[in-house]
C-alpha cells in the first residue's frame, strides 16, 4: 500500500518550488475564489440575503489541486498543452476503465474501455513523454523534483530499471500523491469547519499567507498538527486509495519492474518528495482559512447523523462558504 508522504525534501527542490510558489498560490486563490462565486446559492430567506453558498469541498478542489501538484512534480512540461490535456484525462480515464469493469459485461468490457479511454491515450502520452525525460536527465538536469525521484530510483548500483517502467512509476506516484493531498485538504477544512476555536487559531498562526514561503508553510506546527490529526481521524487517507484511481494493470506493471525497482527501493525514490502532499493543501488552506469563512452544510450534517463512529466519505462533504469581509445587512 501506499504511505502517506510527509517530512522531507531536499533544499534544491525547496529553491526549485519557491521560484513557482507566486505562481501556484495565483492560480490556487484564483480557482478558490471561482469555485466560491459558483457555489450552489442556498433557498432560503436568510442564507441568500446573508452571502452564503453551498459546495462540495472534494469537487471543488480536485481539479486545482491534481494540476498545482503536476507543476509541483513536472515543472514547466505540465504547461505543454498536450501533456497537460494527458495530465487532465488520465484520472478521468481510470475512473472510466474501473467503472466499465465493474458495470459492463465481462465479454463487451474492453471494448467499452478501449473506446472510452481512446486506448489508454492519455497515459500512453504521458509515459512517452516522461520517458524521453528520463533518458535525456543522464546528459541534461530536468525540473528539481523530477530529477530528485530519477536520481533516487537509480542510485543503487545493482538497479537497472527499464525508463519506462519508471515513467509509469512516477506517473502513479504523482497519481497518488495528488489524490492523498486532495484528502488531506478537504478533512482539513471539514476539521476547520467543525473546531471553530481551532480554525481561528489556525489563522492567527497563518497571518498574512501572501508573505508565507513554501519552507515557512511547512514551519507552521499548528496547521501542520490540524493535518496530521484530519490523517488520524480517517485513517484510510494513510493507505487507502480509491479503487477507480489505480489503474488495474498497476500489478503488472509493479511485476515487469520486480527485478529492477522493488517497493523498498521505490520509497526510497519517493523519499525526497514527502512534503508534496502537504505542500499544495497548505497553500490552499492557508488563503481559504484567511479569506472565507465556512461551516458545516446540512446534508453533512444528517450524514454525520447517519455515519456515527464511521469515517465520512469526502464525496458526502458539503459546506457554507462566505467572504470573511462580507457586510453583513439587516432585512428583517
Amino acid at each position: 500500500m501506499p504511505q502517506i508522504l510527509s517530512d522531507s525534501i531536499s533544499s534544491t527542490d525547496f529553491d526549485d518550488l519557491e521560484a513557482r510558489r507566486l505562481e501556484i498560490q495565483r492560480f490556487l486563490k484564483a480557482n478558490v475564489a471561482s469555485e466560491v462565486r459558483n457555489g450552489r446559492i442556498l433557498n432560503g430567506r436568510f442564507l441568500y440575503y446573508n452571502g452564503w453558498k453551498s459546495m462540495n469541498l472534494q469537487s471543488a478542489f480536485k481539479s486545482s489541486i491534481f494540476a498545482v501538484m503536476a507543476q509541483i512534480f513536472f515543472g514547466e512540461m505540465a504547461t505543454e498543452p498536450e501533456f497537460a490535456a494527458a495530465l487532465s484525462r488520465y484520472p478521468r480515464d481510470l475512473g472510466l476503465s474501473a467503472s466499465t469493469k465493474q458495470y459492463a459485461p465481462r465479454v463487451i468490457a474492453p471494448i467499452i474501455e478501449f473506446i472510452m479511454t481512446r486506448n489508454e491515450s492519455a497515459k500512453q502520452t504521458l509515459a512517452r513523454r516522461l520517458t524521453l525525460v528520463i533518458d535525456q536527465s543522464k546528459t541534461t538536469k530536468v525540473h528539481g523534483v523530477l530529477q530528485s525521484l530519477i536520481t533516487s530510483a537509480r542510485s543503487k548500483a545493482d538497479v537497472s530499471c527499464p525508463s519506462m517502467a519508471l515513467a509509469e512509476t512516477i506517473l502513479n506516484l504523482w497519481l497518488i500523491a495528488s489524490h492523498q493531498s486532495l484528502l488531506v485538504l478537504v478533512y482539513t477544512v471539514f476539521r476547520a469547519c467543525t473546531r471553530i476555536l481551532d480554525g481561528e487559531k489556525m489563522r492567527r498562526e497563518i497571518g498574512d499567507q501572501d508573505q508565507r514561503t513554501c519552507d515557512s508553510l511547512n514551519s507552521l506546527p499548528l496547521l501542520h498538527k490540524f493535518m496530521m490529526q484530519a490523517i488520524e481521524d480517517n485513517s484510510f487517507i494513510k493507505g487507502s486509495i480509491s479503487a477507480d484511481l489505480l489503474p488495474e494493470s498497476q500489478g503488472e506493471s509493479k511485476s515487469v519492474m520486480s527485478s529492477s525497482l522493488t517497493d523498498t527501493d521505490f520509497k526510497a525514490a519517493a523519499k525526497t518528495s514527502r512534503p508534496l502532499v502537504f505542500l499544495a493543501a497548505k497553500i490552499t488552506v492557508s488563503h481559504f482559512l484567511t479569506n472565507f469563512n465556512a461551516r458545516i452544510a446540512e446534508e453533512t450534517s444528517l450524514h454525520l447523523k447517519d455515519s456515527v463512529g464511521k469515517s465520512l466519505q469526502a464525496s458526502e462533504i458539503r459546506i457554507l462558504v462566505r467572504d470573511r469581509h462580507y457586510i453583513e445587512e439587516n432585512y428583517l
